[in-house]
């Protein structure tokens, strides 16, 4: 077998989604509602969660100034980039061995964690966050102070096998993380505003039975409904956002001195805010108010089911399928029963 294995806010403001690369990979289709799920999340989890929360508040932030002026914002990247050194600084005196990938440090990253990039299409120009973990005994992940950065497993024929856990997410790819600002309102009619404001706002996966609602619009402004819906003048964005976390069961193949990608789980975290601007007759202006932000992950069906990930990363070494994928799917955002916005996972 080779080597290779083919495979913030502003009102108004749109996040052009950007082109994504395909990979040859074998999907997982189950949707059964036993599969394993987090209890609870892993201190990584929590980490990055926090993390993508972050990102997503540097990007609004950027993209307002941006929309405001007619200069490039500088920084871009350097602003992520200190994110992202913070959150592996973070990981790393949590347990874990994380790592900084970067465009100045790709191929001795690569060369470092023994795995070819170009086998999951980690672009050279992007900003990622790597975890090496080992695996709890109970199915979830833990850190590598805890269990050490790989594991055996001894699968249907017999043979014992070295495997290791690879984390992975990204502040700045266009895979990896998507947003869009849409518009929720057509119409600024009191009636129109009333039914707005009291419209809940809900996400769904597109390769998963799991939905979830972020909350009810007036609920999540914090406004006054009679103030707002007798403005006379109203209008409603919402921003949503989707970042995948990746976690690869690698396999170690002694005669190639190489860790492949054998099977793959992950998360999608969700980013929510609803914004409204609406003309306030007592202050003889317009008012902005931006709601709260709300973030939610949503996991794979196998994403915790030990048995899955090991015995397909085994079987993607002996049958050179390709990565067996078990995904959430696109991110679907709901404005009542409407699907407003679809961020496309495609990669």
């Amino acid at each position: 077998m080779s080597k290779k294995m083919k495979q913030g806010i502003s009102l108004f403001l749109t996040i052009i989604m950007l082109t994504t690369m395909s990979s040859i990979s074998v999907y997982a289709t189950n949707t059964d509602s036993s599969a394993q799920m987090p209890a609870q999340p892993s201190s990584l989890e929590q980490i990055l969660e926090e993390f993508h929360t972050k990102s997503f508040q540097i990007s609004q932030q950027e993209q307002a100034t941006a929309s405001s002026s007619q200069h490039t914002v500088p920084g871009r990247i350097d602003t992520q980039s200190l994110l992202v050194n913070s959150t592996v600084a973070e990981l790393n005196n949590a347990g874990y061995e994380a790592y900084a990938i970067t465009p100045e440090n790709y191929v001795s990253m690569e060369n470092l964690l023994k795995s070819d990039f170009s086998d999951i299409q980690l672009d050279p120009d992007s900003h990622y966050i790597a975890v090496i973990h080992g695996e709890s005994g109970s199915g979830g992940v833990s850190p590598q102070a805890t269990t050490g950065s790989s594991f055996s497993y001894t699968h249907t024929d017999g043979k014992t096998y070295t495997l290791r856990y690879l984390t992975l997410t990204s502040a700045d790819n266009s895979n990896f993380r998507k947003g869009k600002t849409v518009n929720l309102l057509t119409s600024a009619s009191e009636t129109a505003i009333r039914n707005c404001l009291n419209t809940s706002v809900s996400y769904a996966l597109s390769a998963l039975t799991k939905y979830g609602i972020f909350g009810v619009i007036y609920s999540l402004l914090g406004v006054d409904i009679t103030q707002i819906a007798t403005s006379g003048d109203a209008q409603f964005n919402m921003y949503c956002g989707a970042t995948w976390t990746r976690i690869y069961t690698q396999v170690w193949v002694p005669s190639d001195s190489l860790w492949i990608y054998g099977s793959m789980v992950e998360y999608a975290t969700l980013s929510s805010q609803v914004n409204c601007m609406y003309y306030s007759a007592d202050v003889n202006r317009y008012v902005t108010k931006n709601g709260i932000t709300t973030v939610e992950n949503v996991y794979s069906n196998y994403y915790s089911n030990l048995q899955w990930k090991a015995s397909n990363a085994v079987n993607c070494l002996l049958t050179g399928f390709g990565t067996y994928k078990d995904i959430t799917g696109s991110a679907l955002f709901k404005y009542g029963s409407q699907t407003v916005c679809t961020l496309q996972e495609n990669f």
